[in-house]
């Protein structure tokens, strides 16, 4: 995909890999429609790319109506929507025996159902303009991780749902990309939402080091997305039992 001219909605905008993407796309002559909860983090990002090529909306993935407020937005800012980039997310961590349901069903929606919700609100501007979708999962998807099941579990269902989307859409123009960054030690991390008795472990896992950063992914991101590839695996000696 030619990037120059194209018009982007990206969620978690705001910040870690979002944010760099949207630098990125910028970069590359598109417009970015930036989505996130926080509302001065996102202004800063707009003000660095430039008012008249990025629009901010202040919303939560969770919420269908806020979701259509970005679509709205970019429509009315840009003309239309051209890709859609499921990046927003939440880390969970704790014991499977242990962790409050609670975390577990914040888990699945924002991770899970806030992609879907994006879809189907978002497949209509893009299938008028033969676009794509970029859901943003993990490598934790692709192994099972102590204390990341839920995290992982809710990223591997992204997954099916890349693929099956893939599927659904090849014939109608629109193409999906699943992206599986490796780790990175950014604020997304730094985020994560523990169960009670983690502390340690999440100690343990914010002070990782890690060889790439938010940006390294960014531009990984944004070159798939430039050579129309289905799947992105910064890990690529990683084995797959299926394409997804």
């Amino acid at each position: 995909m030619d990037l120059n001219g194209k018009v982007c909605l990206i969620t978690g905008a705001s910040g870690g890999i979002g944010e760099a993407i949207a630098y990125e796309l910028a970069k590359e002559g598109a417009s970015v429609v930036l989505f996130a909860r926080r509302a001065d983090r996102l202004e800063t990002v707009a003000a660095a790319i430039g008012g008249e090529r990025a629009a901010t909306v202040v919303g939560d993935v969770k919420n269908a109506d806020d979701i259509r407020r970005a679509v709205a937005t970019a429509v009315e800012r840009f003309g239309g929507l051209d890709v859609l980039i499921n990046n927003a997310g939440v880390s969970i961590m704790g014991n499977l025996h242990s962790i409050p349901i609670e975390l577990v069903e914040h888990g699945w929606a924002v991770n899970v159902i806030g992609p879907i919700l994006c879809v189907q609100a978002a497949l209509p501007e893009i299938e008028k303009r033969g676009g794509m979708i970029v859901n943003i999962s993990s490598a934790m998807s692709l192994r099972p991780t102590k204390n990341l099941a839920v995290y992982s579990a809710t990223k591997a269902a992204l997954n099916v749902i890349s693929a099956s989307l893939r599927e659904e859409l090849r014939e109608r123009g629109v193409r999906v990309l699943t992206v599986h960054p490796g780790f990175i030690a950014n604020e997304f991390t730094r985020n994560t939402l523990a169960a009670p008795g983690m502390e340690a472990d999440l100690q343990r896992l914010t002070s990782m080091p890690s060889g790439r950063t938010s940006e390294d992914a960014a531009r990984d991101i944004v070159a798939a997305m430039k050579a129309d590839a289905e799947v992105y695996r910064s890990l690529p000696e990683m084995p797959l039992t299926t394409p997804l």
